[in-house]
């Protein structure tokens, strides 16, 4: 899992199956279940099952929402932020992010995040910039595979797409000079131009970061209203960008929500720099325990409770075993 999260024992609260299932009655939000929808009772105790495991170990992991101040400690603890600094979330998991102010939750936004066999990675930055009308350069993989396909199928691909291909110095290619084979990694780049059409949409919010990804707008903005938001390549899209825009940008006068809108209905390509940068978390919760002894869950999209549980396990049988061994005993003294 991701630095950002802390396995916490909840020690004399000992909760079992029969007492997650007594609090059924407040399961709507606890499970995870859609804002305005009633119970799913049977979704409910699949869920529970799915989770079993944890509640058997009697550990949770401690997260982003009702906790929030718990967790503004773990991050400060890594020197991300001051007690009190505004900053931005992204819950992985609930395909939800949240801007926080004075550790109080101000707004609140729905993402659209990595697919299953592209998972968006937990990670700390800072927002640098907020680019209005940008433009994409599509990464390399994508230039391999996807584009190379499309390209393969229809050579007009690029021009409908208002792409062009771009050398080393940024100098136009001729898209019929390229091997489209995919059998390569890419020696040139494709950059979308801004506009309605630009996958990044109107706005994108840098935050540089090991794994190049980052919070934007899109044109398919209809996806937001699907319950599940996992459909991107690792970067988090978001909904209604210009007013989380707007609130990064608040303590520049310059840039209210109303001349956010006019400079992007101009059409020109602008990078506003942050005055003062602002802290982002990226963080997946699978399960956590509310600071009333509620335990929440949610499904593990990613898979990844399996893999930590499995490396648990596999630490564990070692310092198990190291005791016995002359070479290792020194390890568990």
């Amino acid at each position: 899992m991701a630095e950002l999260l802390a396995l916490v024992d909840v020690g004399n609260v000992n909760l079992d199956r029969g007492e997650v299932r007594a609090r059924e009655g407040v399961a709507q939000c606890h499970a995870g279940v859609g804002e305005g929808g009633s119970v799913d009772h049977d979704a409910v105790e699949l869920r529970i099952g799915e989770r079993g495991d944890l509640v058997d170990q009697g550990a949770f992991v401690v997260g982003l929402e009702e906790i929030e101040l718990g967790r503004a400690g773990e991050l400060r603890a890594q020197g991300a932020f001051e007690v009190g600094e505004s900053r931005v979330a992204v819950d992985i998991g609930l395909a939800f992010a949240e801007a926080v102010e004075n550790d109080v939750v101000v707004r609140h936004y729905r993402v659209i995040v990595g697919k299953t066999e592209k998972p968006s990675p937990t990670l700390t930055a800072q927002i640098t910039s907020v680019v209005l009308n940008p433009t994409w350069t599509v990464p390399s993989s994508i230039a391999r595979t996807e584009i190379s396909a499309h390209m393969r199928k229809d050579p007009t691909y690029l021009s409908r797409m208002h792409m062009e291909v771009l050398d080393a110095h940024d100098n136009p290619i001729d898209p019929r000079s390229v091997d489209w084979s995919g059998t390569r990694t890419p020696n040139f780049t494709v950059r979308q131009q801004n506009g309605t059409f630009n996958a990044l949409g109107a706005v994108k919010i840098d935050m540089p970061n090991a794994y190049s990804v980052y919070m934007h707008d899109t044109n398919q903005r209809n996806l937001f209203s699907d319950d599940y938001r996992f459909d991107s390549h690792g970067c988090s899209r978001v909904d209604n960008v210009r007013d989380l825009a707007a609130w990064l940008l608040k303590d520049q006068p310059k840039w209210s929500r109303t001349a956010i809108d006019a400079e992007i209905a101009s059409g020109q390509h602008l990078e506003v720099a942050m005055a003062r940068k602002v802290p982002v978390a990226w963080i997946y919760l699978t399960a956590w325990m509310t600071k009333d002894q509620t335990v929440q869950f949610r499904n593990d999209v990613y898979n990844q409770d399996e893999q930590l549980l499995e490396a648990t396990a596999e630490e564990a049988a070692f310092f198990s075993n190291a005791g016995s061994h002359p070479l290792t005993a020194h390890m568990v003294r």
